[in-house]
């Protein structure tokens, strides 16, 4: 279906963002059922999974057709997902969606360099202000912020793979979201399956299963969110921004930062401090400018 305004894509991407922003929720409930660590984001990609696969069954043909261009989209942005999961849980709520926002300036370096696109100087310049405010976020030079931890690099590298991801996707209108959004989940499965074993290897602890009645109590949280919410809220971003340009959708996609940083506070009760609040200005700003200038608009020519 091809919409006949940008209404109603506007208002989808908007909305599911919004969800984006309580994306940690789910995954507090599920550690406190039980499933710590990173078996709670193998939980959160696997039970998905295992509800989407008659949909990878069914789409099997189109898959084989572009099996290996839709394995390198579900890799890029099933890490991407991953790491930004293991940020929410091992760093603060605020720090990891900001960092994660970072990601308009990757999309704009890798889009330079891969597709020879030219970035005028707001970009630049945007890329700069996320730099700096990312600098400022993670130095803990005031001594009043949380000092750099994994969750934070691991929202880094999120924002790198996402943002690779997405200059892909820009580049391959041809393949569906349902298959956009069935690879994202294999290898958001296996990613976090492969991180399980390193952070096991590197704390020389031995692999143990959880038992069955933590599945059965972290299941509930799961399912109601990450797959009655997230998957059609992940295959509606992907079909939105088939429809909108990469100026408007990013703003619109930064509701994600607007529902994070209301919540962040009021129900987990973090806080930031006035400097990690000037660099999350910078950030938020940084994004704002890339996503309206006017040389967007060439990313999908």
């Amino acid at each position: 279906m091809v919409p006949k305004s940008s209404l109603f894509p506007s208002v989808l991407l908007f909305s599911f963002a919004c969800l984006w922003g309580l994306y940690w929720l789910p995954a507090r409930h599920v550690e406190e059922a039980g499933l710590t660590g990173m078996w709670a984001l193998v939980g959160i990609n696997v039970i998905p999974l295992i509800v989407l696969s008659p949909l990878i069954l069914w789409r099997w043909r189109v898959w084989r057709e572009n099996f290996w261009l839709v394995c390198w989209i579900g890799l890029l942005t099933g890490l991407g997902m991953m790491l930004y999961a293991t940020g929410l849980v091992f760093s603060s709520i605020m720090r990891a969606t900001l960092i994660f926002y970072l990601t308009p300036m990757w999309a704009t370096i890798f889009s330079r360099f891969m597709l020879h696109e030219v970035i005028d100087w707001r970009r630049w310049v945007a890329i700069s202000l996320g730099l700096v405010g990312a600098g400022i976020l993670l130095s803990n030079g005031n001594n009043t912020s949380l000092p750099l931890n994994f969750g934070d690099l691991a929202a880094v590298f999120a924002g790198i793979s996402w943002g690779l991801g997405t200059v892909v996707i820009r580049r391959s209108s041809h393949i569906h979201p349902l298959e956009t959004t069935t690879s994202q989940y294999v290898f958001g499965t296996l990613t976090a399956f492969v991180g399980l074993l390193i952070v096991l290897a590197l704390t020389g602890q031995s692999l143990s299963i959880p038992a069955l009645d933590v599945w059965v109590a972290a299941t509930p949280p799961i399912f109601l969110f990450y797959v009655c919410l997230i998957v059609p809220g992940l295959f509606g971003i992907f079909w939105a921004t088939k429809y909108l340009s990469p100026g408007r959708g990013g703003i619109l996609m930064m509701s994600e930062v607007l529902v994070a940083a209301i919540s962040a506070p009021l129900i987990a009760g973090e806080y930031l401090s006035l400097v990690d609040w000037f660099a999350a200005s910078l950030i938020i700003a940084a994004a704002v400018l890339e996503v309206s200038s006017p040389t967007v608009a060439l990313e999908i020519a």
